[in-house]
């Protein structure tokens, strides 16, 4: 998963950059036509694609991070909480005792 992670970003953009090219190239000399071959309407479609599946790649991995982060979150407490519940029996003893042995 981190190999998409991180190539899919890159290849979103390389993508875009070649379609950005392509438009400037046919504003300065529209005789070639390079916006009305079948290859710009190939990369058109690559480029939504791959930055539709970017997206939904980079979405689903930042829910599972989150999802591991909250139950590390969890466990954390409940360890917190569970060490505090066993101590707190040994703390009431210890404040009885000693207030007997001033006494």
């Amino acid at each position: 998963m981190k190999f998409w992670r991180v190539f899919m970003p890159n290849l979103c953009i390389s993508l875009w950059l070649a379609l950005l090219t392509l438009v400037i190239l046919d504003q300065y000399n529209p005789p070639l036509g390079l916006l009305e071959y079948r290859g710009f309407l190939v990369l058109v479609a690559l480029c939504a694609f791959s930055s539709l599946s970017c997206a939904i790649l980079l979405y689903a991995d930042a829910r599972k991070q989150a999802w591991r982060r909250l139950r590390k979150a969890a466990e954390a407490r409940a360890a917190r909480h569970a060490k505090s519940v066993d101590e707190a029996p040994q703390a009431c003893y210890n404040n009885t005792t000693e207030a007997r042995n001033m006494n």
